[in-house]
């Protein structure tokens, strides 16, 4: 299987082509539909990796600036969640 990565805004984000089974990059142009499912499962692992991981170093004892730094990470993550996301549900 063929594919190439995409940007965020439908456009080639490289003039590399990917190939192989589904790996090397995100979100391809010919998504088969069983492909949706595996990255939204992918996704929902990772939300649940970034939670426990956040969590975590709510309750460690790290200072207030590292603590706001791993935070903005969370919302990094969720932001990139998000676009992915959405990125599946275009045709």
């Amino acid at each position: 299987m063929r594919g190439h990565l995409l940007g965020y805004d439908g456009r080639s984000a490289t003039s590399t082509s990917f190939s192989g089974s589904y790996g090397g990059g995100l979100l391809f142009e010919d998504k088969p539909l069983w492909y949706i499912d595996v990255v939204s499962r992918g996704l929902m692992q990772q939300r649940e990796v970034v939670f426990n991981a956040y969590k975590g170093t709510r309750l460690g004892d790290l200072s207030e600036e590292e603590n706001t730094e791993a935070y903005y990470r969370v919302i990094v993550s969720r932001y990139l969640r998000t676009k992915i996301t959405d990125q599946l549900f275009t045709p």
